[in-house]
This record gives structure tokens, C-alpha cells and sequence, in this order.
């Protein structure tokens, strides 16, 4: 006989468990008592329709992933983070990039912590589709639990956090990928460690800790952008201010990798500094040009 059934995972992770098969003595038969199952520790599973677009082996199985009831513990694969520009007190673009190897039930929340110096008011925040901070509303978030707007979060200045609760189910390997806006910091300071972390993730119908409904993937580190170089142009382009390279209009010097972590932010300094005059013969009227 060879037959199939279907079974919902457990929230928290778990090796797989001994499996026993038995047969009870009906109409006469014979009993057969209960025995170990031979698992498959050798098949790798085959993913379907969950991390779509994903980069390789983000959401690699490997052989003994087809024992039964083997379960990973809840976890974001993807947790990408960059900003749009590293100048002090510039409007800030964060963009977060973000896929759960677990479903994210609506109810559940996901916060994004350690934003050291961002400034915004406490309250909610604007979150938007995309990395552009384009005009469309993040649909899954809201700023507090069974809000009935969308697309934003709940900022808290004073723990530079941001809270975002979910509010249609968001399935198990979807990339979920969102911006908002804060303000950098007047001062310069290197980039801080951001962390993600995700509550409440079991199903809504679940109450208490033992059916899942308090299970929260660990507080991680997100992986900070570094392969993103700003590109040349002109004040006023895409990215104010930032480092253009020697082709720009002005020159700022190279951008480099590590510009876009977020919140990496320079010290307030003049980056451009140039002096010069109209004329060198003596009893002539000269201007003095300067730009700073």
C-alpha cells in the first residue's frame, strides 16, 4: 500500500519524532505488533510555490528534511535592509526586505529594532510597496492590531522602533519588500545593528502558548547593503546629496560600498569648498567667486 495524508506542522521547531505502524486483530485476523518506520533520510523535498524569485539557496531543503514532522524553527531567510542616502538631517528612504519560513497570521506583528538616531514622531508612519516610497500602501500592515487603515506602522522615538502589525495573512516564503521614511541625525555615526523580530505568528484561533499563539521567530541581525553604490548626478537627482562620482556636475568624490547601510550617516562637513577670481591685474575691481 502506498497512501498519503495531510498533517499542519507545529509552530516550534522539532527533530522528527519515532514513528511506529501496528495492526490490531479484527474479524479474526492476526496482530502485528507495533514497529519502527524506516524514514527517509536521504530525499531532499521538493519546495512548490514558496520562495519564488529567491536567490539560491535561500530556501535550500537538504537530505534528511523528508523525515516526518522535521520542523525548522520559525525564522526570517531574507532580512535585508538599505537606506537612500547617508547626509545628515536628510529625509531618509529605508527599505526592508523581508521572507518567513513560517506563515505570518493576521493579529501577529513584526518590529524592526535598533534605529539608533532615525527621527520621526512617535505614531504612525506612511509604509509603502516597494523601495521607492512610491505612492502605494503597503497592504498587509497597519500601525496597531485590527486598525482598519493600511499600508502603515507604529514608530516609538524614544525605543527607535518600528511595529508592524499584520493584517491579512501574509503565507510561509513570500518576499515581503516595503519602505518608509525617517529623518537621519544631525551628527555622523556609524551604521547600527538592526534587528527584526516577529510575534504572535500561530494561528488567531490559538490562545494560549501551548497551541503556538506566543511563538516568536528569534530577534536577528538583518543584513545590511552593501553592494548598492550611488550613482553620479546632479544635486537634486534621486539621491540628494549623496557621494557622485568625477562625472558629476560638482564632485563629491567615489561613493562607496557600505553607503547604504542604514543609517550610516556622515558628519556634518563642507563637501564642497572652492574659491577662486575674475581677474590678477592691479586697480581692477575683482570678484571673488566662491561656492560652498
Amino acid at each position: 500500500w502506498v497512501f498519503s495524508f495531510v498533517v499542519g506542522n507545529p509552530v516550534t521547531p522539532q527533530y522528527s519524532p519515532p514513528v511506529q505502524v501496528l495492526a490490531d486483530a479484527t474479524l479474526g485476523s492476526v496482530p502485528i505488533d507495533a514497529v519502527l518506520v524506516a524514514k527517509d533520510l536521504t530525499a531532499v523535498p521538493t519546495l512548490s510555490g514558496v520562495c519564488v524569485n529567491a536567490a539560491a539557496g535561500t530556501c535550500a531543503l537538504v537530505a534528511g528534511d523528508a523525515a516526518p514532522l522535521r520542523v525548522y524553527a520559525p525564522t526570517f531567510l531574507v532580512a535585508d535592509v538599505g537606506q537612500s542616502t547617508p547626509y545628515p538631517r536628510k529625509l531618509n528612504t529605508l527599505s526592508v526586505t523581508l521572507l518567513a519560513n513560517v506563515a505570518l497570521q493576521a493579529g501577529s506583528s513584526i518590529t524592526l529594532s535598533n534605529l539608533g538616531g532615525a527621527q520621526a514622531a512617535s505614531g504612525a508612519i506612511d509604509v509603502r510597496d516597494g523601495f521607492a516610497f512610491g505612492t502605494s500602501p503597503s497592504q498587509p500592515f497597519s500601525a496597531s492590531n485590527n486598525a482598519a487603515a493600511t499600508g502603515q506602522g507604529a514608530w516609538d522615538l524614544q525605543a527607535r522602533s518600528l511595529t508592524l502589525f499584520v493584517t491579512t495573512t501574509v503565507p510561509a516564503g513570500t518576499f515581503m519588500n516595503f519602505s518608509f521614511q525617517v529623518t537621519n541625525p544631525q551628527c555622523g555615526q556609524e551604521s547600527p545593528p538592526v534587528c527584526v523580530r516577529a510575534s504572535d505568528v500561530g494561528p488567531t484561533d490559538c490562545t494560549t502558548c501551548a497551541l503556538g499563539r506566543c511563538v516568536a521567530p528569534q530577534r536577528s541581525l538583518m543584513r545590511r547593503d552593501f553592494s548598492t553604490v550611488y550613482g553620479t548626478g546632479t544635486v537634486g537627482g534621486i539621491y540628494p546629496y549623496v557621494k557622485y562620482g568625477p562625472n558629476a556636475f560638482i564632485s563629491y568624490g567615489d561613493s562607496a560600498s557600505g553607503d547604504a547601510f542604514p543609517l550610516k550617516v556622515y558628519s556634518p562637513a563642507w563637501v564642497v569648498k572652492k574659491i577662486g577670481q575674475s581677474t590678477t591685474y592691479p586697480s581692477k575691481s575683482n570678484t571673488i567667486m566662491v561656492t560652498v
